[in-house]
């Protein structure tokens, strides 16, 4: 490895895995309370229900919101904080196995793809936009 690889594993990488680990899981944290809110009470406007355009109570009532028979934002919580705790784990200076490479990779991949799809399902087939969904 070069000195500039090693600098940015140890210095830059880590802390863009916490802080965009940590957006995504707030956002992602956020989307589940007020999923949960509108499962408990079918009347209930999410707060970030600004206008039919922006809109996360139309989007949250979807059949593209529970993909895989659950809440999407569920697989948020957990990537973002997978993503977050090895940040935490290069900030702290450990030296991961390639199979932890690897297995980052294979999980932000499938969720830059998935996250793409939904992006599409939402302007396209829904037609409204979630904010904290942009936020993840």
């Amino acid at each position: 490895m070069t000195s500039t690889e090693v600098r940015f594993l140890t210095r830059l990488l880590p802390r863009l895995l916490i802080v965009g680990g940590g957006i995504g899981l707030v956002a992602a944290f956020v989307l589940t309370v007020e999923k949960i809110a509108l499962l408990r009470n079918l009347d209930y406007v999410p707060t970030c229900s600004i206008n039919p355009v922006l809109s996360c109570g139309s989007i949250m009532k979807t059949e593209q919101a529970e993909v895989f028979g659950f809440p999407n934002p569920l697989l948020g919580v957990a990537g973002f904080a997978a993503v977050v705790t090895i940040g935490a784990v290069l900030a702290a200076g450990a030296v991961l196995p390639r199979w932890c490479w690897l297995g980052l990779q294979a999980g932000v991949t499938f969720g830059v793809v998935f996250v793409h799809w939904l992006i599409y399902q939402s302007l396209y087939v829904i037609g409204a936009l979630c904010p904290y969904c942009m936020a993840a």
